[in-house]
């Protein structure tokens, strides 16, 4: 008894120090916490109230295995406010670990229509990229689409028109924010209502579509118009037709390293890979906010690459 009465204080105090570097869930030590963000919605106009609903937490352990969580009474958010714009980090804590992800918060401006005058609402830039590369001449000045775009259903689809304006000095100058509607075809049949809803949301804020995985496989016409008119000229809406498929969306080099390009389970000199790069390769992931792995990619618009 005396020998127990000893080790008990010395028990306590190892736990304690361990917990400062790696605390135990489930007989396994966290080593360190990541975010997935993918379901949340990171882009608020300035007053909106932020939701992180969606919001999952990632538990490295220190037998090199993870686990991802939902959010629950152990995981906290800090506070974050939406008055002022700009792009801000969000803390969130899991026991003694925490990881941020940042949020943008765009300014609402609003265009006064006494003072400029709408000159053109065209496709993104992109969209007169793919037309280009695709269109097929025929008969008098018509177009075939050969091709169909390919947009992706785990992230959001960036499609924002180019609008421009002459302001009150007669300069042409293209706006950066401005409020759109929008309609969603499939054969010649508009959705609306909830078949609508269960098929895809619009972020206005940010010109972003997240469409539902019920929604891959399909052909959608999305027809966009500008929600307000601007002066005495009413512009056509611009449309683009394009295939949802399994795919995540890219819009940056760091998107392209969601692929799944180095196996799970790989092993010292397996398949060509080594153990050790998949070791770099993932911390590169965690340290550049990359927390969903997918099997396919969308490359949006042009991506430069960086050599690293």
């Amino acid at each position: 008894m005396k020998t127990a009465k000893i080790l008990l204080p010395l028990l306590l105090i190892v736990c304690m120090c361990a917990c400062i570097t790696a605390c135990d869930v489930g007989g396994k030590a966290v080593e360190k916490i990541g975010v997935d963000i993918s379901g949340v919605k990171t882009t608020y106009n300035v007053g909106e109230t932020v939701d992180f609903t969606g919001l999952k937490v990632i538990l490295y352990y220190n037998d090199d295995t993870s686990e991802t969580i939902p959010l629950s009474d152990e995981v906290t958010i800090d506070s974050i406010s939406t008055e002022t714009a700009g792009r801000f980090n969000v803390t969130v804590h899991y026991l003694d670990f925490s990881a941020t992800f940042p949020i943008e918060v765009k300014e609402t401006v609003i265009v006064d229509p006494d003072e400029v005058r709408m000159d053109s609402f065209s496709v993104p830039a992109f969209v007169l990229a793919f037309n280009a590369a695709i269109g097929v001449t025929e008969g008098e000045g018509s177009y075939k689409q050969t091709i169909v775009y390919r947009v992706g259903d785990d992230n959001g689809f960036v499609f924002k028109p180019i609008a421009t304006v002459f302001d009150e000095n007669d300069d042409m100058v293209v706006l950066d924010k401005f409020l759109t509607s929008f309609r969603l075809f499939e054969d010649d049949a508009e959705l609306t209502g909830e078949d609508l809803a269960a098929i895809v949301t619009y972020d206005s804020a940010a010109f972003t579509y997240y469409f539902a995985s019920e929604a891959v496989g399909h052909t959608y016409t999305l027809t966009v118009s500008p929600e307000k008119v601007i002066g005495d000229v009413t512009p056509d809406p611009v449309s683009f037709t394009f295939t949802v498929v399994d795919g995540w969306n890219v819009y940056s080099s760091a998107d392209l390293s969601r692929m799944v390009n180095v196996p799970a389970d790989v092993t010292a000199g397996s398949g060509g890979h080594d153990i050790y790069e998949k070791a770099a390769w993932d911390a590169w992931k965690m340290a550049h906010g990359v927390t969903k792995v997918v099997d396919g990619t969308v490359v949006v618009d042009d991506t430069p690459l960086n050599a690293v």
